[in-house]
């Protein structure tokens, strides 16, 4: 089985810690890197409002692929679905893709700061990183700090 130091020594090598922007968080940030790997998810949590205000047709999993399609060191792209309606949304994206332009990207950069100005931690409440194998509720910590 693969080990998550494994994981993070393939992101790594693939996107080197001194090309992220100021505002990212890259790297292991919480857990052991010894434990073994059972999933990996990628999220990017916009907000709704400004998204449906520039481009009112396309749903928030749009903007993400799109967004990181938009690098040209980005090689796959992996999205969790779990319906029908989202995977065909995803192919639908994909087969018609559009780059981002100066107008995508200045609206992700209000997006942005909207959320590096918030004092919360961004959770759905999706309880993907449940069960924790340290038995904490995550969900319910962010939701009690929130």
């Amino acid at each position: 089985m693969i080990k998550v130091k494994e994981i993070a020594k393939a992101i790594e090598d693939f996107a080197p810690l001194t090309l992220k922007e100021d505002w990212d968080n890259p790297g292991l940030q919480v857990g052991d890197p010894e434990m073994e790997v059972t999933g990996i998810l990628l999220c990017l949590d916009l907000t709704e409002d400004i998204l449906k205000e520039a481009r009112p047709h396309m749903s928030n999993a749009s903007w993400a692929l799109r967004y990181v399609a938009s690098f040209s060191n980005v090689k796959v792209i992996l999205s969790g679905m779990s319906t029908l309606e989202q995977v065909k949304d995803n192919i639908d994206t994909l087969s018609k893709y559009e780059p981002m332009n100066a107008f995508d990207f200045e609206t992700i950069e209000r997006i942005k700061k909207i959320i590096l100005g918030n004092d919360f931690i961004p959770c759905t409440g999706c309880r993907y990183c449940m069960p924790c194998p340290f038995h904490v509720d995550i969900p319910k910590i962010f939701k009690g700090f929130n």
